[in-house]
């Protein structure tokens, strides 16, 4: 049985994913062009892609079944 924890919102997490070599150099390549850092801007697009996955329909009728369940 897992004990309950107190969440830290501003707590950062490290995320680790297999990607191919060349699209990583260009990333890399891109994030120096903007003057932004690989993490910064990986941030800014998952919270980009997050929002948009958000208003998406499948998401909603989610949400709405999993309110649903919880009634029962």
């Amino acid at each position: 049985m897992s004990i309950p924890r107190k969440v830290d919102p501003n707590r950062k997490v490290r995320v680790t994913a297999n990607i191919d070599f060349q699209l990583h150099l260009l990333f890399k390549l891109a994030c120096k062009e903007m003057g932004v850092s690989m993490e910064s801007r990986i941030e800014h697009l998952l919270k980009e892609d997050v929002k948009q996955s958000l208003k998406k329909k499948w998401f909603k009728d989610l949400e709405h079944s999993e309110s649903s369940d919880l009634g029962n």
